[in-house]
């Protein structure tokens, strides 16, 4: 299967800051146990590497809760796996949803 969102307009949502996280965030806060950074600076790289992804990295769209339909991609961060899973909602296609970005356990 293809990947159901096209990396550009990805990345342009990221860039312009069109993106949500749920609050409280567990990737955030697991980037920034992980890291040992602040929760400031995991959400800055979370951007950074998602800004990196390319298609080599697409791994499978998967659907979802609540129909929202999930782009899973996975790449080597400092000699681990990580996998990032985003969707955009159909009804508010404003908004880039980050779902997960976590190493692979």
């Amino acid at each position: 299967m293809e990947a159901k969102y096209d990396l550009s307009t990805i990345k342009e949502m990221i860039r312009t800051e069109r993106v949500f996280f749920a609050i409280p965030s567990k990737s955030i806060k697991f980037v920034a146990s992980r890291k040992l950074i602040t929760e400031t600076e995991a959400k800055e790289f979370i951007f950074k590497y998602s800004l990196r992804l390319d298609s080599n990295h697409f791994f499978e769209t998967r659907k979802q809760d609540l129909g929202l339909v999930a782009n899973i991609y996975k790449m080597t961060i400092d000699n681990e796996i990580w996998y990032i899973k985003f969707g955009i909602d159909e009804q508010d296609s404003e908004y880039l949803y980050y779902i997960s970005f976590h190493i692979d356990a």
